[in-house]
């Protein structure tokens, strides 16, 4: 999900885990890669936001490379269809629920700078 940010300035991830962590304080969080912010809500179930030069880009996703790596083992031993259902029952509204929280945490920041 893109947050555009329509000429403000777009937060840095230092001021993205501040405003998550007074906001959303039931998650957990960490920069990855030195580009993402993480968001962990468990070990499957997250979100990472993107901040670039004119949006900020939300997506659900694994919240670690440790939960990525597990989920790409379970697909290769199960089959990829196995696996695939699997995500979509089990971690996929998750994923979805916190990526919809930050979006708002974001959207907000991002208001209240006019």
């Amino acid at each position: 999900m893109k947050v555009p940010a329509n000429g403000k300035k777009v937060p840095s991830n230092q001021e993205l885990i501040a405003e998550f962590q007074a906001k959303l304080p039931q998650y957990k969080y960490g920069i990855r890669a030195g580009r993402f912010v993480d968001c962990k809500k468990s070990f499957f179930i997250g979100a990472s936001v993107i901040p670039k030069k004119d949006a900020v880009i939300v997506n659900s996703n694994f919240p670690s490379v440790g939960s990525s790596m597990f989920f790409m083992l379970f697909m290769l031993a199960t089959g990829i269809l196995i696996g695939l259902i699997v995500w979509l029952v089990a971690w996929k509204p998750g994923q979805d629920a916190v990526a919809k929280e930050v979006k708002e945490v974001v959207e907000q920041m991002l208001a209240a700078q006019a």
